[in-house]
């Protein structure tokens, strides 16, 4: 039989646990980016004396967060592109594109019906819901920032034409900025990863640009940008041509999950939508900047 002294140390030992502590088993996901793949769990050590549970919670959720920012940060500060590669202002009379202002020949993956030059502006004259309508520059660059100005002749309704910056299209696939012109004007971006077998992967959800509507024959500036590898930054922006530029990306994505890191040849694309009223559409181009 225990003595009176003996049961409360025994009562002690049966209440006494051990706590989990050190960093979080899991990596906060950046806004519309899959969640991060978990890490492997922390081992077990005993707690610090001194320490609530709840402290030490707080304490590594705020480093946590301390990384987070500092690595987005790091991810998005960036050198821009500044050396000129190529530019075309279509000036040449009818025909094909043929060769940009610098004597830069263009390429037509996809055939060259449709793909023109009239009045000063490279036409791209879209006849088939579904199908891309696409010239590319016969260069390859890794970072890259693409600039120019299209127009349409007039919208299809529905879900409307795309317009697209093809950016670092390499064997493994290539990237697209895209603008989609849609009901009533209303312009949406994207970025997109594209295999070989033309399957569209979208890096997160497109971003709808307020206060603004796209009015028949308008021209839009784009300009879209891929810099580094592993990950690969994308980000782009759209404004009213002969306006000023905002100051910031207006859509960035991470690529994080296997991304073309190579070198890879740009260009431009046209695509009508599959739920668009209209099957035909014209995208005028012009002042075509391309930077490495």
């Amino acid at each position: 039989m225990l003595s009176n002294q003996e049961q409360p140390d025994r009562a002690r030992q049966r209440h006494t646990h051990e706590y989990i502590t050190g960093p979080l088993p899991f990596e906060l996901p950046e806004a519309d980016e899959p969640p991060a793949e978990p890490t492997p769990q922390p081992t077990r050590r005993r707690p610090e004396p001194g320490l609530g549970r709840t402290v030490r919670s707080m304490l590594g959720l705020g480093l946590s967060l301390v990384l987070l920012v500092a690595l987005t940060m790091t991810t998005t500060l960036s050198s821009e592109p500044r050396k000129l590669l190529a530019t075309d202002s279509f000036s040449g009379g009818g025909g094909q594109w043929g060769a940009t202002d610098d004597g830069m020949r263009w390429m037509y993956p996809a055939g060259r019906q449709g793909v023109y030059v009239s009045g000063g502006e490279g036409m791209m004259q879209a006849i088939r819901r579904g199908k891309a309508y696409k010239a590319m520059l016969n260069t390859t660059v890794r970072d890259v920032t693409v600039q120019f100005d299209f127009s349409l002749d007039s919208m299809t309704g529905g879900s409307g034409v795309k317009v697209a910056a093809i950016i670092r299209k390499a064997k493994a696939g290539a990237y697209h900025a895209r603008v989609r012109v849609g009901n009533e004007g209303r312009l949406w971006l994207s970025l997109a990863k594209v295999d070989n077998n033309d399957r569209v992967h979208l890096l997160g959800r497109p971003a709808l640009i307020k206060g603004w509507r796209y009015a028949n024959g308008q021209k839009v500036t784009v300009r879209a940008q891929a810099l580094k590898q592993d990950p690969t930054q994308l980000r782009m922006k759209v404004w009213p041509a002969g306006t000023r530029e905002p100051s910031g990306w207006q859509l960035v994505r991470n690529d994080r999950y296997g991304d073309i890191g190579a070198t890879g040849r740009t260009g431009l694309q046209t695509q009508i939508t599959r739920r668009a009223n209209r099957s035909s559409a014209i995208v005028r181009f012009d002042n075509l900047t391309v930077n490495r």
